[in-house]
């Protein structure tokens, strides 16, 4: 073994380009495979259960809005035989429309972020934020995990009050009660947060783990665009999605014939743009792969290559070939496994491919570490035993 050592000391710019190609194989096999996932994780955003009886009408006045008589009364007109509930909400899950904040967990943090002109500081983020009637957290089956709902008198009164997703508290406020503490949307604005409900895909999704980190402003949408929500009691079809969108009808309004879809429809149509690219992703990630472990293959070939001058002199001075092929084997996986480890736990600090990795990247980087060593030993092993087992004058030959 020493032996070998020796005769490995002669060759260091081979095995540290043997080192360095593992390590890059295994940085860039963890980091395909970590791309995949997300892009996987993106086409499974859709956690709303019954999404297929929730329908949904987008409605634009040409006017500037309509005031809270007209939106109660077109809560009341969609209220039709087999309908359960009915919300009005400027976003929707899935839609991609909703209003972003700059929002900060105290005042100070707010004034340093709004003197430095970003939410890129401690204790802000910039979220998107749905303003909606009472009802909407019901209906997509986000219940609430701490605190408590909005109720109608938080809408009537106007009072400043705010419920966050689960996933947003965690981000915010990471282990400490979300309830009862202020977020601010600017200097002298700020909400009480006064529930914490359960996450589910929000109104501008991204295609990573911040998809769920949203907030609600209980009340009634003045724009000039919004949503209804209208829960069935079964799956919805397209003759109750024209019901309602007749009820809705009015003068100087506008029903949006794309708009008019249930929330499974919202869902499948966002994640429809994604399918294409990800399996594109997925394929070419498998190609990026054979293409890494052929390189290695290659290089474990080559450093076998440059060694069998010294394996055959050192056979013909005796060795054994079972002594020579347990020298190549731990010669070969102490610079393969080194350069694997170094390379796959790189990606820690490398970053993830999307912004937010959607799970812990210990899967990727495991089966990166073992995919990269198994290419390895596939190269390694029968050419081990072939250079132990062939005469030492062959192996002096040159190639």
């Amino acid at each position: 073994m020493f032996d070998s050592m020796r005769e490995t000391r002669r060759h260091l710019g081979s095995a540290a380009l043997l080192a360095v190609q593992a390590a890059l194989a295994g940085l860039a096999c963890a980091f395909a495979l970590q791309s995949a996932l997300d892009s996987f994780a993106r086409l499974n955003t859709g956690s709303i259960r019954e999404a297929g009886s929730i329908g949904v009408v987008r409605v634009s006045d040409v006017e500037d809005g309509a005031d809270a008589a007209v939106l109660r009364a077109d809560l009341s007109a969609i209220r039709l035989p087999g309908v359960q509930d009915t919300v009005v909400s400027d976003a929707v899950p899935f839609g991609g429309r909703a209003h972003r904040y700059g929002v900060c967990t105290s005042e100070s943090a707010m004034a340093y972020s709004m003197n430095s002109g970003t939410t890129d500081v401690a204790g802000c983020d910039r979220i998107p934020v749905a303003t909606a009637s009472s009802g909407l957290l019901a209906m997509l089956g986000a219940g609430i995990v701490l605190g408590r709902d909005a109720t109608e008198d938080d809408m009537a009164e106007g009072v400043p009050v705010v419920l966050i997703s689960e996933a947003l508290a965690a981000r915010l406020f990471g282990t400490e009660s979300a309830v009862g503490r202020h977020l601010y949307f600017g200097p002298g604005s700020s909400r009480v947060i006064v529930g914490v409900f359960a996450s589910v895909a929000g109104p501008a999704p991204g295609g990573n783990e911040r998809d769920s980190q949203w907030a609600l402003l209980p009340g009634l949408p003045m724009g000039a665009s919004r949503y209804y929500l209208v829960k069935w009691r079964s799956e919805v079809d397209r003759s109750s999605l024209d019901r309602i969108g007749d009820a809705l009808q009015r003068p100087y309004r506008i029903v949006s014939p794309a708009g008019v879809e249930t929330l499974a429809g919202y869902r499948d149509a966002y994640v429809k743009a994604d399918r294409f690219a990800t399996t594109v992703l997925a394929v070419m990630t498998a190609v990026v792969l054979g293409v890494l472990m052929a390189g290695v293959s290659g290089v474990v070939g080559a450093w076998l290559d440059q060694r069998r001058h010294s394996i055959g002199v050192r056979r013909t001075l005796g060795a054994r070939g079972s002594v020579i092929f347990a020298e190549i084997m731990f010669e070969v996986s102490v610079f393969t496994t080194l350069g694997t480890l170094l390379g796959a736990f790189s990606l820690q600090w490398v970053g993830s491919p999307q912004d937010g990795i959607t799970g812990s990247p210990w899967f990727s980087i495991s089966s990166a570490v073992v995919l990269v060593m198994a290419a390895c030993l596939t190269a390694l092993v029968p050419r081990a035993l072939r250079i132990a087992r062939e005469p030492p004058l062959t192996l002096l030959k040159p190639l």
